[in-house]
């Protein structure tokens, strides 16, 4: 059976494609698979005839698909019926975020279909679309390490440095930045990382400039972008160390002033932003 579907695979990807996504799939991570997908011509449609069928998200009525109720256990499911092959994808929450499953599930598709996710912001499109032969066709995968996470050490100055800075870069706005982002969160999606860390930065010596309204939106931007990849986003603010522009939460020289304002950055981090402190 595995073998007839490999075949019909082989034959009949490239004429048709269409996809479906779940009612509640993350908008900015369908964003980008209909991107990765747009050389093959793909159709949005909910009841294709024939051809290939991708079913990002548990919702259609045509997926059969039973991972449990493990956090993060997700599965990849493909059968043939009448000229029409249809892969679905899907998967449990985590803790903290809810798209983590299926996150990890849609780009494990997308690398069962020869999509490669080597480089960060490079992610590799195949010529054509069909199954590896290592595909595991409906097997219920499940996470061994409940953490598995990044850093991205901002107090360098790496490809991201400023957008997590809040600034714009030599060539770019700080919105330009963000498909930069997001490929570099499908990247860890794609690796099965659920969750990253990084140090927050600020130039000023105020930390009302510091948890600025546009601070603060920005902030929260990245929360939603990680978030929609499946990944939980932590913010690393130190209490007062000065370090290459990072952001401290104490500022003043009495303990009354310093206590007021390691409470006023725990309640911006977790209140404001939602990012989580490490």
């Amino acid at each position: 059976m595995g073998l007839l579907l490999l075949l019909f695979c082989a034959l009949c990807f490239g004429t048709s494609v269409s996809v479906d996504f779940a009612d509640d799939f993350p908008a900015l991570s369908k964003n980008l698979v209909l991107e990765l997908l747009q050389p093959f011509n793909v159709t949005l449609t909910k009841s294709p005839l024939t051809g290939l069928f991708l079913v990002f998200g548990s919702s259609a009525l045509n997926c059969n698909l039973d991972f449990g109720d493990d956090p993060e256990a997700f599965q990849v499911l493909a059968n043939t019926t009448n000229g029409l092959t249809t892969i679905c994808c899907a998967g449990n929450p985590s803790a903290m975020v809810k798209a983590s499953g299926s996150m990890f599930a849609t780009f494990s598709l997308l690398k069962a279909l020869g999509f490669g996710f080597f480089h960060p912001m490079r992610p590799v499109v195949p010529s054509s679309l069909v199954l590896g032969s290592s595909f595991q066709n409906g097997k219920v995968h499940k996470p061994f390490f409940p953490v598995r996470g990044a850093h991205y050490h901002t107090l360098h100055p790496l490809d991201l440095t400023e957008l997590f800075f809040g600034e714009q870069s030599v060539d770019k706005t700080w919105d330009q930045m963000l498909p930069e982002f997001a490929l570099y969160l499908s990247w860890l999606s794609a690796h099965k990382v659920n969750r990253l860390e990084f140090s927050a930065l600020c130039p000023s010596d105020k930390l009302v400039e510091c948890q600025s309204e546009d601070k603060t939106t920005k902030y929260q931007t990245l929360v939603k972008f990680a978030h929609s990849f499946g990944i939980a986003l932590f913010v690393d603010i130190a209490f007062a160390l000065k370090q290459q522009h990072a952001m401290r939460m104490i500022y003043s020289s009495t303990l009354p002033e310093q206590l007021r304002e390691i409470r006023a950055s725990v309640d911006w981090a977790l209140g404001k932003v939602l990012l989580l402190l490490v």
